[in-house]
């Protein structure tokens, strides 16, 4: 998603809790964790703040900004669902045009707490086909 010609990732995600107590959800504690392939450089990517992604979103699409995932407690038994933003977590090449091995020699762990406790997502990110 490009927002003000600023790449970013929007991360959408349904919260459900099957708990007997409340959960409590906050952006804050969502992350990304970029670690280039054949090495052990790793970046920790946070998400943008609310503020600063109502400041982007041009208003046309302020509509988003009712998804924007806040922090909230989730009741047992009930669901919430929102979005967060992250800026792009790609790496710079140093190279005006990389080669597509390069752009794409990357993981991303989305580090979520959930209501059944700390969960990693890795994601591997491809070239789209054309």
């Amino acid at each position: 998603m490009v927002l003000s010609d600023r790449p970013f990732v929007q991360l959408w995600l349904n919260v459900q809790n099957r708990q007997v107590r409340p959960f409590r959800i906050d952006p804050d504690d969502i992350y990304l964790e970029r670690r280039l392939r054949g090495s052990g450089d790793t970046k920790r990517i946070e998400p943008e703040s609310q503020d600063d992604v109502l400041a982007l979103l041009e208003s046309q699409a302020r509509a988003q900004a009712g998804s924007l995932l806040r922090r909230t407690a989730v009741p047992p038994g009930e669901s919430l669902q929102g979005v967060v933003y992250f800026r792009f977590p790609a790496p710079t090449t140093g190279r005006r045009r990389a080669r597509a091995d390069e752009a794409y020699a990357y993981d991303l762990t989305v580090h979520l707490p959930t209501p059944d406790g700390p969960k990693r997502i890795l994601l591997r990110p491809v070239p789209a086909r054309t």
